[in-house]
């Protein structure tokens, strides 16, 4: 196998991800008492928590504790998986978060779950999965790979190591959630809820969901 291929080598992306999260948050009309959520926090690199000194956030995601580097006075890092977040109340928060999580979340029975109790444990979420057809595709950072026939995603992954994403010892490699905006919508079953594009940088999309009660449209 050929030695990696990680575009984020070459670009910086800290001011990429600080203009999304002013986005993110102005879609889902973020106000500073407001309670977050932030589901698939990750190990701390990638989580709101970043750009937001104010809010009181809980991070939650599969990691052992010690592996989630959160140590800011607001954040709080509980383990948990998305599917069952049983352990927080209905409405428990005021704004859930999720970026770069669903896409991720197989088979759909699974992933319908986590969307089920991201609308539950807040009135108003938001969530950031790939642009179906994104130019360079964020995970394995090819040109329109979503769009490339099984077999040669295939021929693709056993011959590179591409973008973050790495085979299983059985050589599997992850499968991911490559969905319209239009499909995101149906799984979210909300009327309230609506689809936006978000261009990071020249060359790669997103899709981003926000909707819950409470948000107004002019807002948006």
């Amino acid at each position: 196998m050929i030695g990696r291929v990680d575009l984020r080598r070459f670009v910086n992306t800290s001011g990429l991800r600080l203009a999304r999260y002013k986005r993110l948050a102005r879609l889902v009309d973020l106000r500073p008492t407001d309670r977050i959520v932030d589901i698939g926090c990750g190990p701390g690199v990638r989580t709101i928590a970043a750009y937001n000194h104010t809010n009181t956030i809980v991070g939650v995601d599969l990691l052992p504790p010690e592996k989630v580097k959160l140590t800011q006075a607001n954040v709080q890092y509980v383990q948990g998986d998305a599917t069952n977040l049983s352990v927080f109340r209905d409405d428990q928060f005021d704004v859930a978060f999720s970026i770069g999580l669903l896409e991720h979340i197989r088979p759909e029975g699974q992933l319908i779950a986590a969307i089920r109790e991201m609308q539950r444990v807040a009135p108003r979420y938001i969530a950031l999965v790939p642009h179906r057809y994104a130019f360079i595709e964020p995970h394995f950072q090819m040109p329109f790979f979503s769009a490339w026939p099984g077999g040669l995603k295939s021929a693709a992954i056993r011959r590179f190591k591409l973008g973050s994403q790495s085979r299983s010892p059985d050589g599997a490699w992850q499968r991911i959630n490559w969905l319209s905006g239009a499909d995101w919508l149906k799984l979210f079953d909300d009327p309230t809820a609506r689809a936006y594009g978000h261009w990071y940088g020249p060359l790669l999309q997103y899709t981003i969901i926000v909707g819950g009660r409470g948000l107004s449209d002019g807002k948006r």
